[in-house]
């Protein structure tokens, strides 16, 4: 199948990446020079703070570490420079919305009870189940994402999830992306803003996190494949879908994102007759009990577990220990049961999305 090899995104609603043109002054702005003083003060913070972690320190070390925080720093904004220091949050955001409405910072608390960060450009449409986190400006380095499709960000005084695609920007700047420099950015956005609209923003929902964070730890490819192509069809607006793929979408989901079930599916979407379109999601409907039910024979394999190997349903270690499946899964390498049982699910996955492709 060949499809239109032209990234027309033209239509979207989506801005420049790099530039972003205030409109009261229609002073464009570079976001990343603009910021470029603030993320260094951050990261000159972490790298201290990480040689804390692993060197330990004296008074004068931490007193250093203060004067860090405290000492001003400068961000370029459409009104002008304005200083601000990393102790004072409120006056970051409000700095950096003036650079750019779209860009996030979010400060937490690791275990320590230190800050560490995570600054974005994130995108809001309403046509997309979730809003899009579209480029990564810093991330500290032990600031960690539950799912990496995923990041929570506070708005309006609660937090939700962002979908993020911003993991992929560089990727689809290399490889998909052709033309004039100067406006490869906007098309980058373009593409993102399209893949997250129409593909991922309906194959990606955090009710999924247990189940791929367990297909990523144990092994369970064709089960992470199944879910996401499920959620694909159940929640996806099918001609739409169909209406955006292009070569370059195929690309993604080929070197960029691998998910042969979803480039299958999308492949195959442009020879749906709209009868088949119809009925797809009351089949997918069905595939999803069966997926479910199969998920829950593997979650209650029996394994031996702990200094006396007793034996334990697999559910129970995982929820126990749900921030650290890696280490449960080097564990139970080479388990019988849970081989034999991982072999099940991968077998009825691979049937649901043949089915599905079909």
């Amino acid at each position: 199948m060949t499809y239109n090899n032209s990234l027309n995104y033209s239509y979207l609603p989506f801005g420049q990446s790099n530039l972003f043109e205030n409109r009261y002054q229609n002073v464009p702005i570079d976001v990343k020079k603009s910021i470029h003083e603030l993320i260094r003060q951050i990261a000159k913070y972490d790298r201290l703070r990480l040689r804390l972690y692993e060197k330990g320190g004296s008074i004068k070390f931490f007193s250093l570490m203060t004067d860090i925080l405290n000492k001003p720093v400068n961000l370029e904004t459409p009104g002008g420079q304005r200083l601000v220091s990393l102790v004072e949050q409120d006056q970051i955001k409000t700095a950096l919305m003036c650079i750019d409405p779209n860009i996030f910072i979010d400060i937490r608390q690791n275990n320590l009870k230190m800050p560490i960060y995570y600054i974005c450009r994130v995108h809001e449409d309403y046509y997309v189940q979730y809003r899009l986190v579209v480029q990564d400006y810093y991330k500290s380095p032990d600031y960690q994402f539950e799912d990496d499709r995923f990041v929570k960000l506070m708005n309006m005084g609660h937090e939700i999830y962002y979908l993020r695609v911003a993991q992929f920007r560089d990727a689809v700047y290399s490889q998909l992306i052709h033309g004039n420099v100067s406006d490869k950015a906007s098309q980058v956005d373009a593409f993102l803003y399209a893949v997250g609209r129409y593909v991922l923003g309906s194959a990606w929902h955090e009710d999924q996190m247990l189940g791929i964070l367990a297909a990523k730890h144990f092994g369970l490819a064709n089960f992470h494949y199944a879910i996401e192509l499920l959620y694909l069809v159940l929640s996806g607006e099918l001609s739409d879908i169909r209406n955006a793929v292009n070569n370059e979408m195929l690309l993604f989901f080929e070197q960029i994102h691998p998910q042969p079930g979803i480039k299958a599916f999308l492949e195959k979407l442009d020879d749906m007759d709209g009868e088949r379109l119809s009925q797809l999601p009351v089949i997918a409907l069905n595939l999803y009990k069966d997926l479910s039910i199969a998920f829950g024979r593997f979650l209650t394999v029996t394994v031996s577990w702990g200094f006396l190997q007793n034996p334990i349903a697999l559910w129970r270690i995982i929820y126990g220990n749900y921030y650290r499946l890696s280490y449960v899964a080097k564990a139970l390498d080479g388990e019988p049961g849970l081989k034999m049982a991982a072999g099940i699910l991968e077998k009825k996955a691979e049937k649901i999305i043949s089915e599905l492709i079909q």
